[in-house]
């Protein structure tokens, strides 16, 4: 059966629909709307004085499906748009591969990026669904809206639902109203934030509650899986980790039992990495790990830009206040949450002596701490990359929430508290219509497009190369255009990134270049495509004698569109 083209059947659908977008806006407004008021419900309705039905619509599940489609009910245009990111690209080409090999490392390469942010984009050819940007965007989707409970359960658990609601509402406007293609496509952060909620999800479960050795376990586990996800998540699943140590020695009984804990702990950091060594094994591509992953993400966060971390802190600053970006929201309410805080904590401490003693406090330093490690990870490798920025999303959101909570506890038998907590409202209130607005007047830059991304779904560049093969044919491409692999439906031949290494001055250029040698000889692909022969010639195939041997021992040029050379093999 031919998988189900979910891209194409969503531009079918509303291709002719003339009022889509004002009907777009309308209904972003007012689930928009009514997520606020759910968010906003425990502190503003007395429980006591509501009916059971009232109680039933402001429910905790309500609350939680309507978060997952006020994020739905704005993203779900970008499922309409094609290529919008080169690494997504390349995520989703390794995605079609490990359907065919299963064996990573062996059959696909995706830099610095593991296993575990190319395996989940395989689930949709479980289900019969085309493997294709849109299939991505859901996957990535699930993993926010996941994302999200694990952040709401991390501060009910700490303090109560009414502030977990309310420090919900910056997190979900940013991910339901972002535009930015580095915000809405399938990155490489959408699993380490997922690793990282459900790890900060555990914490508060451990601090609150009486756990058992099996949780100290799974945390180490969720933990462990991060080295296999992204390597630049690992300073903060690190902080988080120290915490949760640290949470174990202060509930400790006994020295013994701590001990133990901590052994439990480090067998569940092992599991992971036991199970990736059993596959290194079993598949023979240990070297292959360590030469392609683990040797080039040294490489790759290497003082490469020869900043100082003062020059790069400064690019972030710009970057995360960018206008062209819309996230400034986000990291404005923090900061201006964290100036109140300091000052209202530095108030109370001195004139009353109390507040260091509330037995949340400690982790007002905590999430400080988490944003900051969070910064570092961001600000170090001095890329302006800013779907970096989503590493920063929960630990804003995080220390927004605690802020509000300890706020919040202060107001229980303070008058000059309560007055601050009416104000948290407001500022919720103002920041939600402010960032809605702004977003919303505007036509959705996907949405508008979608009768050409429609009339463009088959590209005469695409049209030709299918020309030359069949649907369970392989294809080579030479050249950053993994788009190609997705939109021909044919799976890579090669590595994805072994050619962009052998290409871009990189220390291991001739072990890449032979690797794409060597690959492109086993997998006998029917079509080689150059998608350099427009570029400089020294980027093109032929200029690395390598490649050029393989091709012209065993292809032959048949067409050449828009400056893209297409082969056929002899």
């Amino acid at each position: 059966m031919e998988n189900f083209d979910l891209r194409l059947s969503l531009l079918n659908a509303i291709e002719n629909l003339s009022g889509l977008p004002n009907l777009y806006r309308i209904s972003l407004i007012i689930v928009l709307f009514i997520f606020v008021v759910l968010a906003l419900s425990p502190t503003i309705f007395n429980e006591s004085k509501i009916s059971r039905f009232v109680l039933r619509v402001f429910s905790e599940p309500v609350f939680l499906a309507w978060t997952g489609l006020a994020i739905l009910a704005g993203r779900w245009p970008v499922l309409l748009a094609p290529s919008i990111n080169s690494d997504e690209n390349q995520f989703i080409a390794a995605a079609m591969k490990l359907v065919k090999d299963t064996a990573f490392w062996r059959s696909v390469d995706t830099g610095t990026s593991g296993p575990l942010n190319i395996i989940p984009l395989t689930i949709p050819k479980l289900l019969n669904i085309r493997i294709d940007y849109a299939s991505a965007r859901v996957i990535g989707l699930f993993l926010v809206i996941l994302s999200v409970i694990f952040f709401y359960y991390s501060l009910k658990y700490l303090y109560d639902n009414r502030v977990a609601r309310i420090a919900t509402i910056p997190v979900v406007l940013f991910f339901s109203l972002a535009l930015h293609s580095n915000f809405v496509h399938y990155s490489s952060e959408h699993f380490p934030i997922a690793i990282l909620s459900a790890a900060l999800w555990m914490t508060c479960y451990v601090y609150t509650r009486e756990f058992s050795d099996r949780m100290v376990f799974i945390f180490g586990a969720v933990i462990g899986m991060m080295p296999y996800a992204k390597m630049q998540g690992l300073p903060v699943a690190l902080a988080i980790t120290l915490i949760f140590a640290h949470i174990l020695w202060t509930k400790k009984e006994s020295l013994r039992q701590f001990l133990k804990s901590l052994a439990t702990l480090a067998l569940g950091l092992l599991l992971f990495s036991a199970i990736n060594l059993f596959f290194l094994i079993l598949f023979s591509t240990f070297g292959d790990f360590w030469r392609s992953y683990i040797l080039q993400n040294f490489l790759f966060y290497a003082n490469l830009s020869n900043l100082t971390f003062g020059e790069k802190f400064s690019q972030f600053i710009s970057m995360a206040s960018s206008k062209r970006l819309n996230s400034s929201s986000l990291f404005q309410i923090t900061s201006i949450f964290l100036i109140a805080a300091t000052i209202l904590f530095f108030r109370e401490s001195m004139v009353r002596r109390k507040l260091l003693f509330t037995n949340t406090f400690i982790f007002f330093f905590y999430s400080l701490f988490i944003v900051v490690v969070s910064i570092y990870v961001v600000v170090r490798p001095g890329n302006l990359f800013p779907h970096y920025l989503l590493f920063l999303v929960f630990p804003c959101g995080f220390l927004i929430g605690v802020v509000i909570g300890e706020i919040f506890k202060l107001s229980e038998n303070n008058a000059f508290y309560k007055q601050i907590k009416f104000l948290i409202l407001l500022l919720m209130i103002a920041a939600s219509l402010l960032q809605s607005y702004n977003l919303i007047k505007s036509e959705h830059p996907y949405l508008s497009q979608r009768q050409k991304y429609l009339q463009d779904y088959q590209t005469p560049l695409v049209r030709t190369i299918l020309q030359y093969a069949s649907p369970t044919d392989s294809i080579a491409v030479w050249g950053k255009r993994n788009d190609l692999y997705i939109e021909t439906g044919l799976y890579q031949g090669v590595r994805g990134s072994a050619m962009e290494r052998a290409l871009y001055n990189n220390p291991d250029e001739a072990y890449y270049l032979k690797l794409f040698a060597d690959d492109l000889l086993k997998s006998k692909s029917k079509v080689f495509v150059d998608a350099m022969a427009g570029e400089k010639k020294i980027y093109r195939h032929d200029a690395y004698p390598e490649i050029a041997t393989v091709i012209e021992n065993n292809y032959r040029m048949v067409d050449e569109v828009e400056g893209i050379r297409i082969y056929v093999r002899k």
